[in-house]
């Protein structure tokens, strides 16, 4: 199917459905790479291919029709992988097994709904004047990348290319901090908007004081400008990054992120 067929059959399952379920949350199709795609009378998939990764992305009237729909995946690729939001972690469980699906993990949404309140935190105070790391620049961007894609599994992590890296750290959104040696020690990307502050990637391989300082830094900024809103996903198995997040008051809010994966 092409891009626009993939769109007409969509708007076609609108027109007949008055409640379609979809993981695909973009409001355009361009630039995707999309190389396979199944439809039915009540669901569509599509395949895109994202950074090596193969995503499944989908508009259902029936979770019980796109299973039986993704059992005629070809076995073409190694993997192909599924995630969706919810706040049932057993939401389309069993559907997804029997269509040969495994649970990769579970991410919970952590967030603060004030996070103006972890200024009254002696104990993240403390890390206040410390040297705050530096803005990452563009051409550092393979380096940073580097160290990300040695780290994050880019199935969980949506990872980018250094280009798409480059245009990230254009926007300000990177800090890194460096060793003696000068190897990258922290990296910190969030992004920041007026009425949120999201946390997307935390690596920290130095002292703690240095990647609180980081974030203190750009908390500061965002909560003195009117910003109150702090959220990140973070796995439900790292118990490490849990307890970091929670000394900001982030703490699970009931949505989940679900991952599922598909081995040919």
């Amino acid at each position: 199917m092409t891009i626009q067929e993939i769109q007409d059959k969509i708007l076609k399952l609108k027109d007949l459905n008055s409640k379609l379920i979809s993981n695909y949350y973009l409001n355009n199709f361009n630039n995707l790479n999309i190389n396979e795609a199944y439809a039915s009378g009540k669901s569509i998939f599509f395949i895109v291919k994202d950074h090596g990764v193969n995503r499944i992305y989908y508009y259902t009237a029936d979770y019980k029709d796109l299973c039986g729909l993704l059992k005629n995946l070809s076995s073409s690729h190694d993997e192909y992988v599924l995630e969706f939001m919810t706040r049932d972690k057993l939401e389309n469980f069993d559907l997804l097994i029997d269509a040969g699906f495994k649970n990769l993990t579970c991410l919970n949404r952590i967030s603060n709904p004030d996070c103006s309140s972890i200024f009254n935190n002696n104990n993240l105070n403390k890390f206040m004047n410390i040297k705050a790391g530096e803005l990452a620049q563009e051409f550092e961007a393979h380096e940073i990348n580097n160290k990300l894609w040695e780290i994050f599994d880019t199935r969980i992590s949506h990872l980018v290319d250094d280009k798409e890296l480059a245009e990230i750290i254009k926007a300000r959104e990177v800090l890194i901090s460096r060793g003696d040696d000068n190897k990258i020690i922290s990296i910190l990307q969030t992004k920041t908007q007026p009425r949120k502050f999201y946390i997307n990637q935390v690596y920290n391989s130095g002292n703690k004081s240095i990647i609180h300082a980081m974030l203190l830094s750009k908390l500061k900024l965002y909560c003195g400008n009117g910003g109150k809103y702090l959220y990140a996903w973070v796995e439900e198995s790292n118990i490490a990054s849990i307890k970091f997040h929670a000394k900001y008051g982030m703490k699970p809010d009931g949505f989940l992120n679900l991952i599922y994966n598909l081995k040919n």
